[in-house]
């Protein structure tokens, strides 16, 4: 039995869930936002001999039956509007609790991807670029500050090609729109507020690089470009689509091992191809969309990701290549 913890209307867990089924795989559909309302999680600390149970429109299923586990969710609990704010926060604690505590009953089994591994880091994108670095991966100049000053001297040391980035590249959905990614101009680093409210990551941009998005399921590598937009040329106007991309053996062995280093077993990682060709490495997301690289690039990267979970396994054998 494979354990598909997903939000309800999330596209890659009905790809998925469908080549599952296909393969003969049982899978069961679990919606943590589900939770207290419409779902229940029951589970018996300290009887490691009694099965839990996780109960949902789908049915019933004994976690005992559990063996893998695919999790891709960002919503929170869905309570309803009429509770008191004291109400809410009780309940959305205790269901953070209890759904933590669900993933720890089930730590033995294989997971793509372990939340605690996202929690304590494989999401923070520091951790990531000195991961990347130490895996022989090129990254660009990058500064975490609190210091005005220490920025404004990273913007002139970059000739003010420079994006700010969220330090937590998954953020909780009610935090999603509250830090937009942008470019930063010499007007916005002398704001004050933005120092005063929270630390800021700012990282140097090359501009026109070729956007190529890796995903890694398991042991195999996929790979697809997205050609830069032609200076001048309105953004609706782009009609580029992902293209196969063959990476360079030592640049796909590093990918790998940058995956692995963050405790992972599947990721999408996002690097730039600059004019010179050398490979940079942008970000890394455990929860990425690999179904682009599937429809527009024609990867069979569903039908890898889908047999490594059937098998269990990172090394998985497969058909596929």
């Amino acid at each position: 039995m494979i354990l598909l913890i997903a939000d309800p209307d999330d596209r890659h867990a009905d790809a998925l869930e469908t080549a599952l089924r296909k393969k003969g795989t049982e899978t069961f559909r679990f919606h943590p936002e589900d939770l207290p309302l419409t779902a229940t999680v029951t589970l018996h600390p300290g009887s490691p001999h009694v099965p839990g149970l996780l109960q949902s429109e789908q049915g019933m299923l004994s976690l005992e039956r559990v063996r893998t586990v695919w999790m891709r969710t960002y919503r929170g609990f869905s309570l309803p509007p009429e509770w008191s704010p004291v109400a809410k926060q009780y309940a959305q604690a205790e269901c953070t609790e209890t759904v933590s505590g669900l993933y720890l009953h089930l730590r033995e089994r294989f997971w793509v991807n372990p939340p605690w591994r996202l929690r304590h880091g494989a999401d923070n994108r520091a951790l990531q670029l000195r991961a990347a670095q130490e895996s022989g991966l090129e990254i660009p100049p990058t500064l975490v500050t609190t210091d005005p000053h220490a920025a404004l001297e990273f913007f002139r040391e970059c000739q003010g090609q420079v994006l700010r980035l969220r330090m937590k590249l998954s953020p909780p959905a009610s935090a999603r729109a509250a830090a937009p990614e942008k470019a930063l101009t010499l007007e916005s680093l002398q704001d004050a507020e933005l120092f005063r409210r929270a630390p800021v990551m700012l990282q140097q941009t090359t501009p026109g690089v070729t956007k190529v998005r890796v995903a890694v399921i398991g042991c195999r590598l996929f790979a697809a470009a997205l050609p830069a937009r032609p200076t001048g040329k309105p953004r609706a106007a782009r009609a580029s689509k992902l293209q196969p991309h063959t990476l360079p053996e030592p640049l796909g062995t590093a990918c790998l091992a940058v995956v692995r280093r963050l405790g992972l077993a599947s990721a999408i990682l996002e690097l730039g191809l600059t004019d010179g060709d050398r490979y940079v490495f942008l970000g890394i997301d455990a929860r990425g969309d690999w179904l682009p690289l599937e429809r527009e690039a024609r990867l069979p990267v569903l039908d890898a990701l889908a047999e490594m979970l059937r098998q269990g396994k990172t090394d998985f054998e497969w058909a596929g290549g």
